[in-house]
């Protein structure tokens, strides 16, 4: 509405109006202002250290917080947000940053959206952002829609790349971005361009949650500096970190000792005296017996090839996951060899690496070592040119005079393991005819 400036004064209705108008242009500006300042607070509180920092946070904690600070972007915007939570709590272990940074560029996309609609002419009506969580097994779902016109103009998968964009002003990084953190958190995300509200849906189905969530793991670990990893790793799977500075308990208490901890899961260096007295055993041993104890454990070395014929192979039937260092020393193989370890304890499934099946060797030789005597086969079910070795203590003493070069001997081995340094030998036999009729398969059951 044009108002005439010389004459409203003299008018009352006009005067009126005026000052209708003028509280709405107010209103706007003020709705605006505010908008711009939320939105400039979201971005420096990005830039704050202890945003930065991995701590296990509550999604809809962070969702609230970066809502209530985008509330008067929204608001400026007359779009109405909706939060439908889990019944749970979903925990997840990421900087708070990244988070806001996720669901700032979500939700901005969503309103410029809607901007965008209202700008070509076309009937927006009541604007709508609808957000939901969920679990799905280990991982959290976090679904943000909106009632819009959807993804147009862009194919699918071009939303993604930097520079695309439907806005006019856009730049085409919001979506880049989010795709890139949630990458990161080694999350997933995917998008519809029609979702049950009729505009677009985003959809992170793969956010880790608390992936190790309700496990304490005991860390053994004589290095201080590898134990204090180990346990910013095991935290950052969602699980609680209880590192063991020494000296540790004997083995003959490590039952006791896990009990009075509550851990039900455990972390162990191999060569756990390297620093001083911290361990009366090799961490193999321990591992071995939580194994025996239905404890969860997995074992860390960086002597895998050196101790893998002696020290480790005594007690490698017992050892479900084993994490290389420093090749494989990091947060997602220790997840990994954690829930390994978990399936085969807890679950009597192994992968199938950790299969046994019976085996026809031939003996090649038996080395003297410092530590054991090592027996040399060959397999032709695991590779017909290479040399395998293990502990002549593996065998039963009752077997010991049959061990002889050129000998054949009968054992469960699991074949199908990629590496030799994998491979465990158990339950022994000697051949007769009726034993190599049975073995006369590579893959006869156990």
């Amino acid at each position: 509405m044009t108002i005439n400036s010389l004459n409203y004064l003299g008018n009352p209705d006009e005067l009126l109006l005026f000052r209708d108008d003028s509280s709405r242009m107010v209103k706007r500006i003020l709705l605006e202002a505010n908008a711009i300042y939320s939105f400039s607070n979201v971005t420096l509180r990005l830039l704050e250290h202890e945003k930065r920092r991995f701590t296990r946070h509550s999604i809809h904690q962070l969702i609230d917080e970066t809502v209530e600070l985008l509330a008067p972007y929204f608001e400026a915007r007359e779009t109405t947000l909706e939060r439908d939570y889990a019944s749970e709590d979903l925990r997840i272990w990421c900087p708070r940053a990244a988070f806001e940074a996720i669901f700032t560029n979500l939700l901005t996309n969503e309103l410029q959206a809607f901007e965008a609609r209202a700008k070509s002419g076309a009937p927006v009506g009541v604007r709508r952002v609808h957000v939901q969580t969920r679990r799905s097994g280990e991982v959290a779902v976090i679904r943000v829609q909106d009632n819009g016109s959807g993804i147009e103009k862009l194919a699918i998968e071009e939303i993604w790349l930097p520079g695309k964009t439907t806005t006019e002003k856009g730049t085409g990084l919001g979506l880049t971005i989010v795709k890139d953190v949630v990458e990161e958190l080694r999350g997933h995300i995917e998008a519809e361009a029609h979702g049950e509200l009729g505009g677009a849906c985003f959809s992170k189905p793969d956010m880790p949650s608390t992936t190790l969530s309700n496990r304490r793991v005991a860390i053994f670990e004589d290095n201080p500096l590898n134990r204090e990893r180990l346990s910013d790793m095991v935290t950052r799977c969602g699980a609680t970190a209880l590192p063991v500075n020494g000296p540790a308990p004997k083995l003959n208490g490590l039952k006791g000792f896990l009990k009075a901890q509550q851990a039900n899961m455990v972390v162990c260096d191999h060569h756990l005296s390297q620093k001083k007295d911290y361990a009366p055993f090799l961490g193999a041993e321990a591992v071995a017996k939580c194994y025996q104890l239905g404890i969860a454990a997995i074992l860390v070395t960086a002597f895998e090839s050196t101790d893998a014929e002696s020290s480790l192979r005594i007690f490698r039937r017992h050892i479900p996951a084993l994490v290389r260092s420093p090749a494989n020393f990091d947060r997602t193989h220790i997840e990994a060899a954690l829930l390994q370890a978990e399936k085969e304890v807890h679950e009597q499934k192994p992968s199938r690496e950790r299969v046994p099946h019976r085996v026809i060797m031939t003996v090649q030789r038996i080395e003297q070592r410092v530590s054991a005597k090592i027996v040399k086969v060959m397999m032709a079910q695991w590779n017909a040119d290479q040399e395998v070795g293990f502990p002549l203590d593996l065998v039963p003493k009752i077997f010991h005079r049959a061990v002889k070069p050129g000998n054949l001997l009968i054992a469960q081995v699991n074949v199908e393991a990629d590496r030799q340094e994998d491979l465990f030998f158990d339950k022994f036999e000697l051949p007769n005819a009726d034993v190599l009729k049975k073995a006369n398969t590579i893959f006869d059951n156990p």
